[in-house]
């Protein structure tokens, strides 16, 4: 359970939160433009590229990104898609290049200096079942990828890989993208006003504001999570400045997060939003914050040694 969005204000935000029943110990790490990503299936490492800045698990030398952007504004996002993620087995011979699931956000944020360029660099590439180690299994997932201009979806399902323009700015989880944007037709009538009524009397009587979203889907689940955020997302104001901009990305995120105890999984396990991340594309800094911690905290790209070889915690 996870939710990415988009929110175009002052400047232009990305971000997401993070559902799950546990967490890794992830923090916010910067791979500097001269730190080598070494992967698994490609002759050799790359060596200089655009430094990335995200949440992350790090392990064994390597920045297992959960979501980041690059210093080019640049930013993309891995969710939950169990049970519709296919991954190709890293024994099939193939012209393709491989790329373990765990490396795919490093190797497009590192690569690529915009969407179009990233659904270019796709073409050429499978997505492999690799484990990071016997600690770090392959997650089922797809991804969003975003810059200031537009987005798109990144699944590799049975039916291979695909990528989906993203006309929202918006992915959940489970269905399929396609499934998705098709749903959205049914809440094309919710709107931020009160719906219009030609009877004097039944105006009268409206006992206050907000009937137009009587209809937006309030539960947890994915296809609801994405429908709201849609709408959310779309229908909030710009701010005419970062801090205020940054406070409604945040309140965006808070219509899609989930208090601990309000979700089970199948192991009778809470499942609750770990953090809510928010990229500013335009200046390169990283908000983010935690479960039990509601201070959002901002760390500027700019503001560290983005040269280095060496991986930085911020």
């Amino acid at each position: 359970m996870c939710t990415a969005v988009n929110y175009k204000s002052y400047n232009h935000y990305f971000g997401r939160t993070l559902d799950m029943s546990y967490s890794y110990d992830e923090r916010v790490f910067i791979t500097p433009r001269n730190y080598e990503l070494k992967l698994r299936h490609r002759a050799g490492p790359i060596g200089s590229h655009y430094a990335i800045i995200g949440m992350a698990a790090y392990e064994e030398s390597f920045p297992l990104y959960y979501d980041g952007m690059n210093e080019t504004g640049l930013a993309m996002a891995g969710l939950n898609f169990p049970y519709n993620s296919t991954y190709i087995s890293q024994s099939v011979e193939s012209k393709l290049l491989k790329i373990a699931s765990f490396e795919l956000i490093p190797y497009v944020l590192s690569l690529c200096d915009s969407t179009d360029r990233a659904e270019w660099l796709l073409k050429d590439i499978i997505i492999t079942d690799d484990c990071f180690n016997k600690d770090f299994p392959p997650s089922p997932l797809h991804w969003i990828i975003s810059d200031k201009k537009r987005s798109v979806t990144v699944e590799q399902t049975s039916e291979g890989l695909k990528v989906y323009n993203n006309p929202v700015g918006v992915l959940t989880n489970n269905p399929d993208f396609d499934y998705h944007m098709k749903n959205l037709i049914n809440y094309t009538t919710v709107a931020p006003d009160n719906p219009e009524c030609t009877r004097a009397e039944i105006f009268r009587s409206a006992y206050g504001f907000g009937l137009g979203t009587l209809s937006l889907p309030g539960d947890f689940s994915s296809p609801s999570r994405f429908v709201r955020a849609c709408y959310v997302s779309h229908n909030t104001a710009p701010a005419e400045n970062e801090r205020l901009s940054v406070n409604r990305f945040f309140d965006i995120m808070g219509t899609v997060s989930v208090p601990y105890g309000c979700v089970k999984n199948n192991n009778g396990d809470f499942h609750y939003t770990v953090y809510t991340s928010c990229c500013n594309l335009d200046k390169g800094i990283y908000y983010y914050n935690t479960h039990g911690d509601n201070r959002i905290r901002a760390v500027r790209m700019k503001g560290y040694e983005l040269d280095s070889d060496k991986i930085i915690q911020a």
